[in-house]
């Protein structure tokens, strides 16, 4: 008999194939069979817990390792941005960029490069969202702006200066009932 031989231990015609397809398969009673059951249809072995655990510790080393990094940079030389390029960001993009050329290699270390990247991403968005933030919380006196956070205590604004503001007569109520 010529043709596609099926694998030992699945029906063998094609009758036996249809039926063996239409018999309803129990469906997985939790996430982690389920999650099992599609690494095993991908044709890997599922992951033990013991791995996983090892995995993200290693992840998490790495993580570590390269936010310290990058920390020592900021304190060396004041910023993570280096004549105006951010290193947090041109290393997420490399990092990522790596890990999706290394994607698929038996040997490679794809999983790592995409936990770096992800880490530089992370400290990236951090900073700027922090910076835009802080530009919003922005203060004008006499002309001059600042940050209320770092302004001094004198330069920030005295109540004369918030006298254009309506009175609110709830807020009013209760400071004169003392609260």
């Amino acid at each position: 008999m010529l043709g596609i031989v099926p694998y030992q231990g699945q029906p063998g015609t094609l009758e036996q194939w249809q039926s063996h397809a239409s018999t309803p398969q129990k469906p997985p009673s939790t996430m982690w069979e389920w999650y099992r059951q599609i690494k095993t249809l991908e044709g890997g072995k599922p992951e033990s817990t013991l791995q996983a655990g090892v995995s993200v510790v290693r992840h998490n080393a790495e993580s570590a390792a390269l936010a310290a990094l990058l920390g020592f940079i900021q304190g060396e030389f004041g910023s993570l941005d280096i004549r105006g390029v951010p290193l947090d960001g041109i290393g997420a993009l490399l990092l990522n960029a790596l890990a999706i050329k290394n994607a698929g290699e038996p040997d490679g270390f794809s999983s790592d490069l995409r936990a770096l990247g992800q880490t530089c991403t992370s400290i990236y968005l951090f900073r700027t969202v922090e910076r835009w933030r802080s530009a919003k919380k922005v203060i004008d006196t006499n002309g001059e702006s600042m940050n209320i956070h770092t302004a001094p205590k004198s330069a920030k604004p005295k109540e004369s200066l918030r006298s254009n503001i309506p009175k609110d007569p709830i807020v009013e109520a209760g400071r004169r009932a003392g609260l």
